[in-house]
């Protein structure tokens, strides 16, 4: 079962951008605990990459820096389940 920690979104319409972003927190088929990345065009094909962080402070770090380049990217937070991590 997967948890969405923090998801984002970035449209423009003038510049026909509907765009979405989010981390999930889930388990692999051996129980690992895995970070899922999901990103598209809203409402269309999704792709998904995924992260095994090493150590609590990896995925941490790993939410931190997803969460900056988002940012500077104009997307903004619609749900967030994560206490501020700045």
């Amino acid at each position: 079962m997967e948890e969405v920690l923090i998801s984002w979104r970035s449209v423009d319409p003038e510049e026909n951008r509907f765009r979405f972003y989010s981390l999930s927190l889930g388990e692999d088929l051996w129980g690992d605990e895995v970070l899922v990345k999901r990103w598209g065009r809203i409402g269309g094909r999704k792709r998904e990459n995924y992260y095994w962080p090493d150590s609590y402070q990896d995925l941490l770090e790993e939410i931190k820096e997803t969460a900056k380049r988002r940012e500077r990217h104009g997307y903004q937070v619609k749900k967030q389940k994560l206490l501020s991590f700045n």
